[in-house]
């Protein structure tokens, strides 16, 4: 039976893949693959806003008829391909994380920390 879900949590992951003429795509997400060693199911039907691969989006999970999870209620929160110089940004606010998962293949992972989980409702991308 597949593990329980919190459908309200909302997840972070990277569009890895999604084929336009079949409407369907994969999000490689380390906290989904861990609980369900696969990557999240993506529908053409939540893509609203051109999100394309490559993009980094939150997202909550359903899981679908057989229980794999499928993204839903997406939001886009960057780029891999293009982090939008934010290193040259003056930072507003200082953060204290702690890194939960860093691909070092990839050059990307994620930060956990309690207060940009309250008031963003996700992990950092690192």
């Amino acid at each position: 039976s597949p593990p329980n879900i919190d459908t309200e949590k909302r997840y972070v992951g990277v569009i890895k893949s999604f084929n336009t003429a079949k409407g369907i795509g994969f999000v490689e997400c380390p906290e989904i693959m861990e609980k369900f060693g696969c990557e999240v199911f993506l529908h053409a039907s939540q893509v609203q806003n051109d999100e394309a691969v490559g993009d980094m989006i939150s997202f909550t999970v359903q899981l679908g008829r057989l229980g794999q999870p499928r993204a839903k209620d997406i939001k886009t929160i960057g780029s891999v391909q293009d982090p939008e110089g934010g290193e040259n940004k003056e930072p507003k606010q200082v953060y204290t994380g702690q890194v939960k998962h860093f691909n070092a293949e990839k050059g990307f992972g994620f930060v956990a920390c309690a207060e940009t989980q309250a008031q963003f409702g996700c992990d950092v991308f690192l």
